[in-house]
């Protein structure tokens, strides 16, 4: 059933008729509802983080080890040590593969309890605190300094500079104006600015770099 509605879920989202509200209005009340009810909030789907026992079984316990472990057994069974060359780059290849995971775990945990609990929307031109899953596609949300952002959104109006290292690993701020993009997991450092929403929940960076991240 679970799999039905999220199918449901795409489907209406590729067809959804956008809004593009004016940034001193925002949407009506009306329309956030309906979009929230519809599945177009910014509630993403939260799935278990995985272990380290689990990362380092699924690095280490792989078939291409399997092979190298056995061949390796063999060299070594016949006195060939000197063909063991190859198996110090499994080691490493296996080390490498577990610290990376470990690392993105690390930078996934950021991510989740970094994520903004609170934000200000325009509806019905009145600015308004509402929870961040509670914001909805095309809301037009107003992000100031030290503000987390919380889904992707388009710059409307005002000049803001940004921190994405977190997401993207730029160290620089990046300043953004009418036409840029906002990054859902980057924050605001200075100024202010209103931005659309056009990707929320899961179709935002932060939960679609999350997802990536947990399939491998």
């Amino acid at each position: 059933m679970a799999s039905s509605q999220k199918g449901s879920a795409v489907s209406l989202q590729k067809i959804l008729a956008r809004i593009e509200a004016p940034a001193d209005r925002g949407l009506t009340a009306q329309q956030a509802r309906e979009r929230l009810i519809n599945g177009y909030g910014n509630s993403a789907p939260v799935s278990a983080e995985r272990t380290t026992a689990e990362i380092l079984r699924d690095n280490i316990f792989t078939y291409f080890n399997l092979v190298f472990f056995i061949l390796a057994m063999l060299v070594a069974l016949v006195g060939s040590f000197k063909n063991l060359t190859f198996f110090p780059i499994v080691v490493i290849n296996t080390a490498i593969g577990i610290i990376q995971e470990l690392r993105a775990r690390k930078t996934l945990s950021r991510l989740k309890l970094e994520t903004e609990p609170l934000a200000t929307v325009v509806r019905d031109g009145e600015l308004i605190t509402i929870p961040a899953d509670q914001a909805v596609l095309d809301d037009i949300a107003v992000f100031t300094a030290g503000n987390r952002i919380y889904a992707d959104a388009i710059v409307v109006s005002g000049e803001c500079r940004v921190n994405e290292a977190l997401v993207t690993g730029e160290a620089d701020e990046v300043v953004k104006q009418p036409g840029s993009t906002l990054l859902s997991g980057s924050y605001v450092v200075s100024g202010t600015c209103r931005a659309r929403l056009d990707k929320v929940g899961a179709d935002a960076y932060a939960a679609r770099l999350t997802a990536e991240a947990r399939k491998h």
